[in-house]
């Protein structure tokens, strides 16, 4: 039998991940009540179109780093 998890998606540029990308999925954690959290970083994020924004395999890891 599959448990039930309420799981939270925060997605963004994370270029780089900040102090308040952290704030904002602490406050879903506690305030909807959920199990996890996961940040995903954009593929391409079409808000940055025509900006210069990090590789996607660098902005994941830095996620990574910030969410530890």
């Amino acid at each position: 039998m599959l448990s039930i998890v309420r799981r939270g998606i925060l997605g963004g540029t994370f270029d780089p991940p900040h102090f308040a990308h952290l704030v904002a999925g602490e406050a879903a954690y506690r305030d909807l009540g959920l199990d996890v959290v996961t940040f995903i970083p954009a593929g391409a994020p079409w808000q940055k179109a025509g900006r210069e924004v990090s590789v996607a395999p660098h902005r994941l890891e830095m996620t990574r780093l910030a969410v530890a």
